[in-house]
């Protein structure tokens, strides 16, 4: 079983995320940029580079937001930043939400300052 894993705010019930109704992408302020499925990456480590590099609108140390582990079918759509590591898909399975913890954002630290060095 492959799985996935993405942040969102914790205000937001990660079980929506299994409701076809709700398994689109929204780019950032740009509702003529939507992708069917859920945005995701192949790992934490990818998924803290991409929130280090291209991701925003998640202040470092800041609390409220969730790691959610998930399974799910690869969409046919394409993601906006699959060079990145995005990937979209349909969820079908939550294997796990937790508070983004301190290891998490010295994850996200660490992929910034490579990110700065190249």
């Amino acid at each position: 079983m492959t799985t996935y894993f993405r942040v969102q705010d914790g205000i937001f019930d990660p079980a929506l995320l299994l409701d076809a109704d709700c398994q689109t992408s929204r780019a950032w302020g740009r509702d003529d940029l939507d992708r069917v499925g859920v945005s995701v990456c192949a790992s934490r480590e990818e998924l803290a580079t991409y929130l280090a590099t291209l991701g925003s609108g998640i202040p470092y140390g800041s609390g409220g937001w969730v790691l959610i582990e998930l399974t799910g079918d690869l969409s046919d759509d394409t993601p906006l930043d699959a060079d990145h590591g995005e990937i979209l898909i349909h969820p079908t399975q939550i294997i796990s939400v937790n508070p983004i913890d301190d290891d998490f954002f010295d994850l996200i630290g660490t992929a910034y300052d490579a990110a700065c060095q190249n």
